[in-house]
């Protein structure tokens, strides 16, 4: 192998500055390479630490070994930490490990024993909704069997689907902990993330075709010309012919952010996207969509976040308030951690970094060492 294209290749994917055919390129030689010939090439210098996890080393060989079974099942042995957390790094995108973008810390990381674990624990979100009608009635998702829920309204074993040739108003409620996938009449997808809604008619009329948001939904929209598809999200009214497209309108988050993967969209009468642009308060500019859309990959998704940003996705997905005692310290984190593990484990992967955590009840209160 050759280690300065390797080397090159790692730092542009890590800084997200390769091109597709680098991108391309990059895991094809990881693919066709042993790991021995993979971390000869790589140094820490081949690391943007403003995109760096934190990471005791111990917790660094954990996620190595996870990735390294499902990846090359035999080929674990002693690495020096860099190439370790560099083989982490690169064989997460394929292999789907718990996280990735890690640096080893001379810090142990681990929680104080007793905190957080075992029946002191949260389980990860899952699918379910609150369906609430125009006359006022409400069914829970979540409970319901598969089957006709109301006049026009059938819930399946991965969507709810809508179908109702009464234009009747109804909202979809995702709690924390939930999110759910929604096919409205017109055959246009939205997938709402957790502590979100939508208010859309059961059937849309000759017109345009409008629905109101809050929290974060991606939609899969179908194209119609001589009905465009709008979206209320705060302030913003997005309108679009066919795309596909993200919204992210928590009203705790600094500002509402649309994102376009596919096609083309208006923002607010005079804003027009393109594919891999992203809109908010005025600004376009050109971002990672694969970024905008990791929640519904399966994935929380930082990128030079301080704490209180990244604590902001983990409590909705875990249901939780979250608290500060003391001066948070200015560690930033990037890279990607599985939607589908317990608390304990995000936490621990996220140790390291001069804070503690304790969980009373559905609190997290976190302290700074």
């Amino acid at each position: 192998m050759d280690q300065e294209r390797i080397s090159l290749l790692l730092r542009k994917y890590l800084q997200k500055t390769a091109t597709p055919a680098e991108r391309a390129e990059f895991f094809s030689l990881l693919d066709s390479q042993s790991i021995e010939g993979f971390e000869d090439g790589i140094t820490p210098d081949d690391f943007p630490d403003e995109h760096l996890i934190t990471l005791s080393e111990a917790s660094s060989r954990k996620i190595l070994n996870q990735v390294l079974e499902h990846h090359q099942p035999g080929r674990i042995r002693k690495m020096r930490w860099w190439r370790a957390a560099a083989a982490a790094a690169v064989l997460a995108a394929l292999a789907g490990s718990a996280a990735y973008f890690i640096h080893p810390n001379t810090s142990t990381g681990t929680l104080a024993a007793g905190q957080i674990g075992g029946a002191n624990d949260r389980h990860p979100g899952h699918t379910g909704a609150t369906l609430t009608l125009s006359n006022g009635h409400t069914i829970v998702l979540d409970t319901a069997h598969n089957g006709q829920l109301a006049s026009g309204f059938t819930k399946t074993a991965d969507a709810l689907q809508v179908n109702d040739a009464t234009p009747l108003y109804a909202t979809l409620t995702t709690p924390a902990g939930r999110q759910q996938k929604v096919a409205l009449s017109d055959g246009t997808i939205a997938w709402l993330n957790a502590g979100s809604s939508i208010t859309f008619p059961s059937s849309f009329g000759k017109g345009e075709r409008r629905v109101t948001i809050t929290g974060e939904v991606f939609f899969d929209i179908v194209r119609d010309a001589y009905h465009p598809f709008i979206v209320n999200a705060g302030h913003d009214e997005i309108r679009d012919l066919g795309t596909r497209f993200n919204v992210n309108a928590y009203s705790d988050e600094p500002s509402i952010r649309t994102t376009l993967v596919q096609g083309k969209v208006q923002i607010n009468g005079r804003y027009i996207l393109q594919p891999g642009e992203q809109y908010s308060e005025g600004q376009i500019r050109k971002v990672d969509t694969d970024a905008a859309t990791a929640w519904m990959a399966g994935y929380f998704h930082f990128e030079h976040d301080d704490i209180t940003t990244v604590m902001r996705q983990i409590a909705r997905w875990y249901d939780l308030s979250v608290s500060y005692e003391g001066k948070m310290p200015p560690q930033k984190f990037g890279g990607d951690i599985q939607r589908n593990l317990m608390l304990s484990e995000v936490l621990e992967l996220l140790g390291g970094t001069g804070i503690d955590y304790q969980l009373q009840g559905n609190k997290l209160i976190i302290k700074s060492r």
